[in-house]
């Protein structure tokens, strides 16, 4: 009798493996001839076990096969119900803005509501309106609190709000967020756009709204434009005046949904070249190099003069501006004017207009930073018979050099120098007084800067005349103004050629830098390049 599960005849039942395919079976052959060398040594053993040996049970049941049986998954502990997004939203309302930015890469779910502008609106709020509000307004001269502090920062929350072009409802939150964080830390795309080749005269304005871009163009009446002024409180259409060489002044309306797209609405006659122009529809101002200023309404066809202001002494750079306060219009010409003791300074005539009365009365005042008797002529009493404010306000100045360019934007008045540094007035205009505070130099370009622009907001961009170096400014605070600097590279330029930055201007999304590229041939002056390409530089914050 056989060992085994044998059922009786000894022999042990014979293996049998499936293949990988249907049907495939093999038969091994029994293990008694696959293993014969091992069992020949036991053949000669006696058939039969001594008698005295008792035999060993079979077992009735075969051996049970282990298998290795898979780990049961583990599941997850249960926290509850899942939450809900209103609960998800109030939770992200308090995590950074990286921890926040890391939730959206998490699901879709996630992605979707710490995307929903309620989270966006408040960190915007916290990062760049709050603090904003904490610190008071830069001022001429130290003095305690205001008594109704609280409704002066609820007025300045209206206007940087209005400012940020964020007051409407259905804001893009994040896409503000992100706009003005890229304003901080400089990072903005730069490309480049050539709009002129050899020869001609280029002009460039910007104007700050949300319309997509066109290219039109329209002759002009007249050659060898000089200078632009664009209205910026029109939305609908686009009224722009051109200032030229002759001394004429050409009033434009552009609208690009009606044919033809350009109006001209009217013409001055000429006087003397015009250097400087505003244009605040519809009040138009204007100076000639002969130092005359006119002011004129543009509410018929023909525009009327309102009046006609003369000086002597006054040097450029200059520049006009015009602006609606309480009280009436506002029109200001600010201009610099040289000193005895050397150097240079700057002084602001202020004429208002008021609103309420129908006569064409004009009330004039004149504020400089410095003493009038430090001036090398009669330059700071500006236009014709025009009183000045005593001196005594004013203490000694920081001797500058003569300024390359000056922006005003109320209350900041801007002034740009060849020795790389920039300076920044605060001019207090009230209707009791007229004041400019002592200056504040600001440092930080490495080279000769060509121009500078400032906003009502505090924000400054300024441009050196050579190479790509651009600096962002923050004039808000009163204490470290800090800036940042924008370095655009352009590919594949050649080493001989150079660049002359002519314009810098900037809205809420961009900086737009108009460039003079040259082989390097020398020009009148020093640092001069005749011929060559124009470009437009565009920093995109978006």
């Amino acid at each position: 009798m056989g060992v085994g599960g044998d059922g009786g005849t000894g022999r042990r039942p014979p293996l049998i493996e499936v293949g990988e395919h249907q049907n495939n079976i093999t038969t091994f052959p029994p293990l008694t001839k696959v293993f014969r060398p091992f069992f020949e040594p036991f053949q000669s053993l006696p058939a039969h076990l001594p008698s005295g040996m008792p035999k060993r049970a079979r077992s009735t049941s075969p051996e049970p096969i282990r298998l290795q049986q898979r780990p049961k998954r583990v599941r997850p502990l249960s926290t509850g119900p899942p939450l809900s997004d209103e609960l998800y939203l109030r939770i992200f309302t308090y995590l950074e803005i990286t921890d926040l930015v890391a939730c959206q890469l998490v699901c879709h779910r996630f992605y979707r509501i710490a995307g929903d502008s309620h989270v966006w609106k408040g960190a915007f709020y916290n990062s760049f309106i709050q603090p904003r509000l904490r610190q008071r307004p830069p001022t001429l001269t130290p003095s305690k609190p205001p008594d109704n502090e609280e409704k002066v920062r609820s007025q300045r929350l209206k206007r940087w709000l209005d400012d940020e072009a964020v007051s409407h409802t259905g804001a893009d939150w994040k896409g503000l967020y992100k706009l003005r964080q890229n304003w901080l830390s400089g990072s903005c795309e730069v490309s480049e756009v050539e709009v002129a080749r050899e020869g001609g005269e280029l002009l460039v304005g910007l104007k700050d709204d949300s319309e997509p871009g066109f290219n039109l163009s329209t002759p002009l009446p007249f050659r060898n434009p000089t200078t632009l002024a664009i209205d910026t409180t029109s939305t609908t259409v686009i009224r722009f005046a051109i200032g030229f060489s002759t001394g004429s002044i050409a009033l434009f309306t552009l609208d690009p949904t009606s044919h033809p797209p350009f109006t001209r609405t009217s013409t001055l006659p000429p006087s003397a070249p015009i250097s400087a122009l505003a244009y605040t529809h519809p009040y138009l101002a204007s100076l000639t190099t002969t130092q005359e200023f006119t002011l004129y309404t543009t509410t018929t066809p023909t525009p009327t003069l309102i009046s006609t202001l003369q000086s002597q002494t006054i040097e450029p750079p200059f520049t006009l501006g015009i602006r609606e306060a309480a009280g009436g219009i506002y029109i200001s010409i600010v201009y610099t004017f040289p000193l005895v003791l050397g150097g240079w300074s700057v002084g602001v005539q202020e004429l208002r207009l008021s609103s309420s009365s129908s006569s064409s009365e004009i009330h004039s005042r004149i504020a400089t930073s410095v003493p009038t008797s430090l001036a090398a002529t009669s330059a700071a009493s500006g236009f014709t018979s025009l009183k000045t404010p005593t001196s005594s306000l004013f203490a000694l100045p920081e001797v500058l050099t003569k300024p390359t360019s000056i922006s005003y934007s109320h209350p900041y008045l801007l002034l740009s120098h060849a020795d790389n540094t920039l300076t920044v007035f605060l001019v207090s205009s009230i209707p009791s007084s007229l004041r400019i505070s002592p200056g504040a130099r600001l440092w930080g370009h490495t080279s000769a800067v060509s121009g500078a622009q400032v906003a009502g907001r505090g924000k400054a961009v300024s441009v050196s005349r050579r190479g790509g170096e651009v600096r962002v400014w923050e004039l808000e605070k009163a204490r470290g103004m800090r800036s940042v600097a924008l370095v655009g590279e352009r590919g594949g330029d050649d080493e001989r050629k150079e660049r002359e930055n002519c314009w810098v201007g900037f809205d809420r999304e961009q900086i737009v830098v108009l460039a003079r590229e040259g082989n390097g041939a020398p020009g009148g002056g020093e640092g001069e390049v005749r011929g060559g390409r124009r470009v437009l530089v565009v920093y995109d914050f978006v």
